[in-house]
C-alpha cells in the first residue's frame, strides 16, 4: 500500500434547537450531529472516509381542536352540525436517531479519465417516546385469527431496524481529445443508490395513536358546543372503544432510489457550453399511506396504515447553454423534458383514489428558463457619458407546462375529520373542459363530465389524467453603480416582476363538495400556491405568479 502523500481531517460538532414540524402545534426541537471526516491522497487518489451520527429530540405541546360539518346552508343558520369532530393532544416527546458513514475514492486514471466510486451506510431504527409511553399498533393486519390492536410489547420497536442498508455508487468522466481550440468534449455519466429516511411518516404513530391523541365523533350536536359535547375523549381508550389510528408496517423498510445520468458537455468556443443531459431514476421501498374506513376483520378499528411497497420513476431530458462573462454578456439558458410517474406523491396523507399509478403531483412534462445580465457599453468621451456609464439589465424568463390534478368525488368525514376521497366516473362524449371566458384562464372543467361512482367502486376518471394551466413570466431589472470612492460603491436597481402582467392560475378546485359554484374552476393565482396561502401579504405579492410588481431599491457597498 502506498504512502498517503498528504493527510486531511476534520470534526464538526452541531447542536441546533430550531425545527419546523407542524402549522398548528407548538413545537421545538433539538439536534445533535456528530459528523467526522478523513481524506487521504495517494498519488492519482483521493479517498475520503465519512461518519454522521445525529438523535433529534422533538417536544410537541398538547392541543386541543374541533372540526364542524354542515351539510346545508339550513344546518349553518340553525346552527345543528350533522358531524362534530373532536381531538385532544397529550404532549409528546418523540426521539428519533439516524447513522450513517461511508467511503469513497475518485481515482484520476489518466490526465483525461476520472473514475469516483464509493459506498454509503445507512440505518434508521424506529423513533420512540422519551417518557416510555409506547403507542397503540396494528399486529396481524389481515388474518382474522391474529388481527389486533394493541399497545406497542415491550422490547418492540416500531418496526423493525434494518442494519443492511449499503448505498454502492459509481460515476466517471472522460475527455475526448481536442483536436480544436476551445471545442473539447466531455463525456460524463454516473449511477448509484441513495436511501431516505422516512420520519415524516413513520412519526404519525405518535400524533394519531393512543395514548399520544384521541378523538371523537358526536352527530347533530348545536353550535357552539355544549360542555358535554365539547368534552376531550379520554386519551386512554376504554375496552372495545373505536379507535382511529395511523398504524405502521412492522416489517417497514428504508425507502431508496436508483438514480443514474449521462452527459456529453461540448464547449462552443472560448465562452459558450452546451450540455444535453439524460437523468433516470426509480424510487423503490417508497412509504405509502392507505386509509381504511374500517377494517374487516377489526371492525372497531379505523385509519390508515404504511407501507414500504410504493415505487415510483422518473426520466428527463435536459439542454442547458451556458455563457461566461464577456464583453459585458452573461447568460444561461435551460430547457427539460421529464416525466415523473408514481402510485402516490405525498406519503403522509392520501386517500384511496390516489393510491393509482400514474403521473406524479409535481409532474412538469416541459420546463424552460433563461436568464442573462448584460453590462450596457460605455459611450464614447462626450458630454453624456457621465450619465450614460454603468448602466446594466438583467433579465429572467420562466415558462412551465401544467401541473396534473384529480377530479374527486368527496363523502363522507373519516374518523380522524378528514373527507374521504373517491375517483369519479367519467361521462362517455363529454368533454372535460369547458371554453369560458368568465372563469379564470378562459376555461372550467365541466361538471356533466363526472358522475360518482358505483358505491364501493373506484371511478374510471384515474389519477392525475387531467392538467391544470401552464405558468409563464419575464421579470425585468435595470441596474447603475455609481462610484463615490475608490472603495465606496452606490448601487440602485429597478425591478419588474411579471412585467408582461401575464396571469397565471393554480389548479382548478376538483372537489364534488364544493358544488357547481367553484367545481371545476380555479380560485386562484399561482403565486398564493408557490407563497402559501397563509404567509405574509407581502411575500405572495412579490412571489413568481402574481399581477405586475415593482420594486426600487439602492444599496451601499464598502
Amino acid at each position: 500500500m502506498s504512502t498517503p502523500d498528504s493527510i486531511f481531517w476534520g470534526m464538526f460538532f452541531n447542536s441546533s434547537a430550531r425545527i419546523h414540524l407542524s402549522d398548528d402545534l407548538a413545537a421545538q426541537a433539538w439536534q445533535v450531529n456528530l459528523v467526522d471526516h478523513l481524506t487521504a491522497i495517494a498519488g492519482g487518489h483521493q479517498i475520503k472516509l465519512g461518519v454522521d451520527l445525529r438523535h433529534t429530540a422533538l417536544q410537541l405541546d398538547g392541543d386541543y381542536k374541533q372540526v364542524l360539518h354542515f351539510e346545508t346552508e339550513a344546518d349553518i343558520v340553525n346552527g345543528i352540525a350533522p358531524v362534530a369532530f373532536l381531538e385532544v393532544y397529550a404532549p409528546r416527546v418523540p426521539r428519533m436517531r439516524n447513522y450513517s458513514a461511508y467511503v469513497q475514492d475518485t481515482w484520476r486514471v489518466t490526465p483525461d479519465v476520472t473514475l469516483t466510486y464509493g459506498v454509503r451506510w445507512d440505518a434508521n431504527p424506529a423513533p420512540y417516546d422519551a417518557e416510555g409511553r409506547r403507542p397503540f399498533v396494528l399486529r396481524g393486519a389481515g388474518d382474522a385469527a391474529t388481527a389486533r390492536v394493541i399497545p406497542l410489547p415491550a422490547g418492540e420497536a416500531l418496526y423493525r431496524t434494518r442494519w443492511w442498508n449499503f448505498a454502492p455508487r459509481v460515476g466517471a468522466s472522460y475527455q475526448l481529445a481536442e483536436h480544436r481550440p476551445n471545442w473539447a468534449t466531455v463525456l460524463r455519466g454516473g449511477t448509484g443508490v441513495f436511501y431516505d429516511l422516512g420520519n415524516a411518516a413513520t412519526l404519525w404513530a405518535f400524533e394519531r395513536n393512543p395514548p399520544f391523541t384521541s378523538n371523537v365523533l358526536r352527530y347533530n350536536v348545536r353550535y357552539p358546543l355544549s360542555a358535554a359535547d365539547a368534552a376531550p375523549p379520554p386519551l386512554m381508550p376504554a375496552p372495545d372503544t373505536f379507535l382511529n389510528i395511523h398504524a405502521i408496517d412492522p416489517d417497514l423498510r428504508l425507502p431508496y432510489t436508483w438514480q443514474w445520468n449521462a452527459a456529453v458537455e461540448q464547449s462552443l468556443g472560448r465562452h459558450q457550453t452546451l450540455t444535453v443531459t439524460y437523468v433516470g431514476a426509480a424510487g423503490r421501498n417508497l412509504l405509502q399511506r392507505q386509509y381504511f374506513l374500517q377494517l374487516p376483520d377489526l371492525p372497531s378499528v379505523a385509519g390508515g396504515l404504511t407501507t414500504s411497497d410504493g415505487t415510483s420513476t422518473y426520466r428527463a431530458l435536459q439542454v442547458k447553454l451556458d455563457r461566461r462573462m464577456s464583453r459585458g454578456l452573461q447568460a444561461v439558458a435551460s430547457y427539460s423534458w421529464a416525466h415523473a410517474q408514481d402510485a402516490q406523491s405525498d406519503d403522509i396523507n392520501v386517500f384511496e383514489d390516489r393510491t393509482l399509478w400514474g403521473d406524479a403531483d409535481f409532474d412538469i412534462r416541459h420546463s424552460f428558463a433563461a436568464g442573462l445580465t448584460y453590462d450596457l457599453p460605455t459611450p464614447r468621451r462626450s458630454a453624456l457619458t457621465p450619465l450614460l456609464s454603468d448602466w446594466g439589465i438583467d433579465a429572467t424568463v420562466r415558462a412551465t407546462s401544467a401541473y396534473p390534478f384529480t377530479p374527486r368525488a368527496a363523502t363522507l368525514p373519516l374518523s380522524d375529520g378528514m373527507l374521504a376521497a373517491t375517483l369519479p366516473d367519467l361521462v362517455p362524449g363529454e368533454p372535460i373542459w369547458i371554453v369560458d371566458r368568465d372563469a379564470a384562464g378562459g376555461r372550467r372543467l365541466n361538471p356533466a363530465a363526472f358522475v360518482p361512482a358505483a358505491p364501493g367502486q373506484p371511478g374510471n376518471a384515474g389519477r392525475n389524467r387531467v392538467r391544470g394551466f401552464p405558468f409563464s413570466q419575464v421579470d425585468l431589472a435595470l441596474r447603475r453603480s455609481f462610484r463615490l470612492r475608490d472603495s465606496l460603491r452606490l448601487s440602485f436597481r429597478v425591478e419588474a416582476f411579471n412585467v408582461l402582467n401575464h396571469p397565471n392560475f393554480l389548479n382548478p378546485m376538483a372537489s364534488y363538495r364544493l358544488g357547481d359554484l367553484h367545481f371545476g374552476r380555479s380560485t386562484q393565482m399561482a403565486n398564493r400556491g408557490f407563497g402559501g396561502t397563509q404567509g405574509p401579504a407581502v411575500q405572495q405579492f412579490y412571489e413568481s405568479g402574481g399581477p405586475r410588481s415593482m420594486q426600487l431599491s439602492l444599496r451601499l457597498e464598502f
